[in-house]
């Protein structure tokens, strides 16, 4: 019972969340929202939603759960921060197309080990490790300088990627 409360409140969330670009553009110059914007912060939200409830029905353990919950966090969080501000210069640096890779490896390297645990561990490495490469090539192909928010950016999502890997790994160590 509690359950289904909570259910509703978790799907409650997008639509509250999309009313308050809405509601600010009433009020203030500042924000400024096309209908593709609504449109694509709407498919992010439920995306997230789904595959968030999809992790929790099917997660084996208390250490899978929380490895889907950090990884699918990531991904929103990666997504939605690059597509506003971007990490390497500004929104509209071509080296910023590069990240949503990083969420590309996750998902279909997700599919491709079924979502077995030590699967998911070696996937969500490998996106650590593009989400480090992409201000590398970034830099060597001279698209821009990488400036200190995409260091701290690209630090922080790593250890995020790592952190849901060491979870999907703690998943998949047999108990003694």
């Amino acid at each position: 019972m509690i359950t289904n409360y909570l259910r509703i409140a978790a799907w409650s969330i997008p639509p509250v969340l999309l009313l308050i670009p809405l509601i600010a553009m009433r009020f203030t110059d500042e924000v400024v929202w096309t209908l593709s914007d609504f449109v694509f912060m709407a498919g992010l939200l439920f995306g997230t939603g789904i595959a968030l409830e999809l992790a929790m029905r099917t997660g084996h353990s208390a250490a899978y759960r929380a490895g889907a919950v950090v990884a699918i966090g990531t991904s929103f969080f990666l997504v939605w921060i690059n597509a506003a501000a971007g990490f390497i210069g500004g929104e509209n640096n071509d080296a910023n197309m590069m990240y949503p890779y990083a969420v590309a490896i996750g998902i279909f390297g997700a599919v491709a080990v079924k979502f077995r645990p030590m699967g998911m561990a070696y996937v969500l490495v490998c996106a650590a490790l593009m989400q480090v490469a992409i201000p590398i090539i970034a830099l060597i192909a001279s698209m821009v300088t990488v400036d200190t928010k995409a260091c701290v950016l690209t630090a922080g999502f790593t250890a995020l990627w790592l952190c849901a890997a060491g979870l999907f790994r703690k998943s998949a160590a047999k108990p003694k």
